[in-house]
């Protein structure tokens, strides 16, 4: 095959266009790969710390305790951040501050996430791309249910 000045420039056009649909690609490929890394080594350490009865699995005494364990831990981490009179419960004002935090959370993410103009607000076109987002996932949440609760409906 001879190899000529068009066939070069195929090539290297090919390449400069083409890497960079590759490369990102990879890297979400990789980032996939390591999310996949951390939930099996996650589910080891579960399996390690709760399998009581040894068989390789959790059931829902087993289960139970992981969220009762979350919970636990929830509960200690809001009371250190959240206690402001150390008496180790979380009153009405302490409870307003929490709502206060992750309701300014929520709209750091919405901005972050639908602010394409990035002028802090959101304008209509952001809004309704929003809404169409919010909708998207509901549809999509309430499918998974649908699946769920069928799948159910022939294992029993």
């Amino acid at each position: 095959m001879k190899i000529t000045p068009k066939k070069i420039l195929l090539f290297f056009s090919l390449f400069a266009f083409g890497f960079p649909l590759v490369v990102p690609a990879a890297r979400a490929d990789e980032k996939a790969d390591k999310k996949a890394e951390r939930a099996a080594a996650r589910e080891q350490r579960q399996l390690k710390k709760y399998d009581k009865n040894h068989d390789g699995q959790l059931d829902e005494t087993e289960k139970a305790a992981i969220a009762a364990d979350r919970a636990a831990a929830r509960q200690k981490r809001l009371l250190k951040k959240y206690d402001a009179n150390a008496d180790g419960q979380l009153d009405e004002s302490e409870k307003a501050a929490i709502a206060a935090d992750r309701a300014s959370a929520r709209e750091k993410r919405k901005l972050k996430k639908y602010d394409t103009n990035h002028d802090g607000q959101l304008d209509e076109a952001e809004t309704a791309a929003m809404k169409a987002g919010s909708h998207k996932k509901k549809a999509a949440d309430q499918a998974e249910a649908d699946e769920d609760n069928d799948n159910g409906d022939e294992e029993s």
